[in-house]
């Protein structure tokens, strides 16, 4: 709030880290807020933080025990706790912590927003008089808007039932795999296309999320269900480094990306294709920024897919680093040191490294305006295509950022990818 005069801000926080969304008590004695310690490492776990206003008391950990990232803090109206926001495995959930640390699930699944890719990235909510509204959860539409009430979820505006209602949509299923990394449990969901029949042959399409500390879950997701609709069975899991699942299987790629979060991934793909009905020469790989990194880090590694779609990838750890909009985070916090200091580390982790053990078709696809993973990555990755020969194709979408621009060039890329697939079988 803006200052009287005669006042003077005050600093409240003095702890090595980041803090944000800070959220007064009713009384004004009290402020809680989003934070996490600054440590090197390329995954943060954010946690609620509660600090007196008055006196010298230091701000006290209310999530400490739950290891999930929790966000958005609002205050119950009577002040005896704060609800908050946390990712777990896929969704967003709402949880209340009291002021002495004790944490309950209020909302057990919270949808978004966002429908390029199901993520739960960017989910949120709203309360007054501990009624709260939020986007549902669902698999086969946009989320509805949603009310919690009385401890039961009721759906107060279903916007785009009309529009379902119209739409032949497959089913979606819930895995969960042992990876042949270490065994280690693996999440993911399988999108199936629409009449599917289990005795016929059909496509896979593996698309993998970015980050890489994001996620997938179980929400409707445009991209995946054009990719089912044009007859493909779509895989998507959450490897080791996802949020979610806790901060140690999170920082497990840290200075390990990419690493054994490749192995996530294939184990997956032969969890799907030992049920049978996939033809294992029409297997295809996709990802956007982490995703792009771990797809083109795929075919360096193998020549099982019949095409890529790598979309707005880092091909060159040392060149992002030095182009990027986040070149402190990532020489601070994805390496040890600076690319000129260890240009060796930079290589070893760049899927350019891989390029000449690549003979998949592969389709790139970036925005000419992307500050995060630019323009130059992606034409050296393509220059490098083909000079040694490899189909390859360059898709620019001009003016689009990072989140790939307009409605139109969201299709685009979408398109273009099923276009790419549609067209190349081993």
């Amino acid at each position: 709030m803006p200052l009287r005069e005669g006042e003077t801000a005050q600093r409240l926080t003095e702890d090595d880290g980041f803090e944000t969304s800070p959220a007064v008590s009713p009384d004004g004695r009290s402020l809680a807020y989003v934070g996490w310690r600054k440590r090197a490492n390329s995954f943060q776990r954010t946690d609620i933080f509660l600090l007196p206003i008055e006196g010298k008391q230091p701000a006290r950990n209310l999530t400490a025990t739950l290891d999930r990232n929790a966000a958005s803090p609002r205050w119950r109206d009577d002040g005896i706790g704060i609800h908050f926001l946390y990712q777990d495995e896929g969704v967003n959930r709402v949880g209340v912590v009291t002021l002495t640390g004790q944490t309950r699930v209020l909302v057990p699944q919270v949808g978004n927003t966002r429908l390029l890719l199901p993520s739960s990235s960017g989910g949120t909510y709203s309360v007054a008089a501990e009624r709260l509204t939020y986007p549902s959860v669902e698999a086969d539409r946009p989320a509805t808007l949603a009310l919690w009430s009385d401890g039961r979820q009721r759906v107060l505006w279903d916007m785009n039932a009309e529009w379902r209602a119209g739409k032949l949509i497959g089913r979606l299923e819930e895995i969960r795999i042992a990876s042949k990394a270490d065994r280690r449990s693996v999440h993911g969901w399988i999108l199936y296309p629409p009449n599917f029949d289990p005795t016929r042959r059909y496509p896979l399409a593996l698309d993998i999320h970015g980050g890489p500390h994001l996620d997938y879950g179980p929400m409707f997701s445009i991209t995946h269900h054009l990719y089912a609709a044009a007859g493909y069975v779509v895989l998507f899991v959450n490897p080791r480094g996802s949020i979610g699942y806790g901060e140690e299987f999170a920082s497990l790629i840290h200075l390990a990306y990419p690493g054994r979060d490749h192995d996530d991934l294939m184990s997956a793909v032969d969890s799907v294709v030992a049920r049978g009905f996939i033809d294992p020469r029409r297997l295809y790989i996709g990802g956007g920024s982490g995703g792009g990194v771990l797809s083109s880090w795929a075919i360096g590694k193998t020549d099982r897919f019949a095409a890529a779609s790598v979309k707005r990838p880092v091909i060159n750890w040392a060149s992002t680093t030095l182009t990027t909009d986040i070149g402190a985070v990532m020489g601070q916090y994805w390496f040890e040191r600076m690319p000129w200091e260890q240009p060796e580390k930079y290589w070893a982790r760049s899927p350019l490294s891989l390029v000449g053990k690549v003979t998949t078709p592969t389709l790139i696809i970036t925005g000419e305006e992307d500050w995060r993973t630019p323009m130059s990555d992606s034409e050296q990755y393509f220059q490098a295509l083909q000079l040694r020969g490899v189909e390859s194709a360059l898709m620019r979408l001009p003016e689009a950022s990072h989140g790939f621009g307009r409605p139109s060039q969201w299709l685009a890329a979408i398109l273009g990818t099923i276009g790419w697939y549609d067209t190349h079988t081993r």
